[in-house]
């Protein structure tokens, strides 16, 4: 089983070219189950989920607001719900249930990031799942507070993550011997490099699995990213993120 997600930066910059461009990136990525933040509106989701042909999914905008959050899947999707800054679903795997979120925490408040991931594991841990998901960008890079938490290095508001979650970027990486890679890229992706900026490239896309004891772990076979194609006549990548994904074979 392959999960991906993907940031996929609503601008109205070289649209629509780059509309086709992410479009290819994700056919080629030939994802099972795809978590995309940033989708425009929901007729931006109703194009990707025609050039794209997932036989479930799922588009929730923003509160206010037309852009939002889509999940598309292989597989059966149930129990959609729906809080702040993720989308939360159960999805059928043969014989397995799949808890599953897709998050885009909030960019501008790390307090508010900090609540909102309290809440989400405690709506995962209601779908009483074999196996669980948190996937998409938490604009927070692996040393920040939520993901110590979810890591189960540090409690928040006094609470703790148990079972803890596993960063399979690092799970992977630790096995082969590399370091997880950046996807806001202020060196290499096309779109920051005009900007004078002193940012430090960050990971702000994850995917995490919670330690799933008693039960089996599935084998991690690959983590790796995508969506780095530029595009000869605009000479920018799809967006302003890399995408990234996870191998597993349970």
């Amino acid at each position: 089983m392959r999960i991906a997600s993907y940031n996929l930066w609503n601008s109205d910059v070289s649209m629509p070219t780059r509309a086709q461009q992410l479009v290819t990136e994700m056919q080629t990525v030939q994802a099972d189950i795809l978590c995309l933040q940033e989708v425009a509106d929901r007729a931006h989701f109703e194009f990707i989920l025609k050039a794209l042909d997932f036989p479930y999914a799922c588009f929730r905008n923003h509160k206010n607001e037309r852009e939002g959050m889509a999940i598309l899947s292989r597989y059966p999707i149930t129990r959609p719900k729906y809080t702040s800054h993720a989308v939360i679903v159960s999805i059928t795997l043969e014989d397995k249930k799949i808890a599953l979120s897709n998050i885009h925490l909030d960019w501008n408040s790390a307090l508010n990031r900090e609540k909102d991931i309290i809440g989400i594991v405690k709506n995962i841990a209601a779908l009483k799942a074999d196996y669980a998901f948190i996937a998409g960008d938490f604009n927070c890079s692996p040393h920040s507070s939520v993901h110590q938490f979810l890591l189960g290095q540090q409690s928040l508001f006094h609470r703790e993550a148990k079972p803890y979650w596993i960063d399979l970027a690092e799970s992977f990486g630790c096995t082969k011997g590399i370091p997880p890679e950046v996807t806001v890229d202020f060196r290499n992706n096309p779109r920051w490099q005009k900007e004078n900026s002193l940012e430090v490239s960050q990971r702000f896309d994850r995917i995490l699995m919670m330690n799933p004891y008693p039960r089996d772990f599935p084998l991690l076979l690959l983590f790796d990213t995508f969506g780095k194609s530029i595009d000869s006549h605009t000479g920018l990548a799809p967006s302003d993120h890399w995408g990234v994904f996870a191998d597993l074979l349970f």
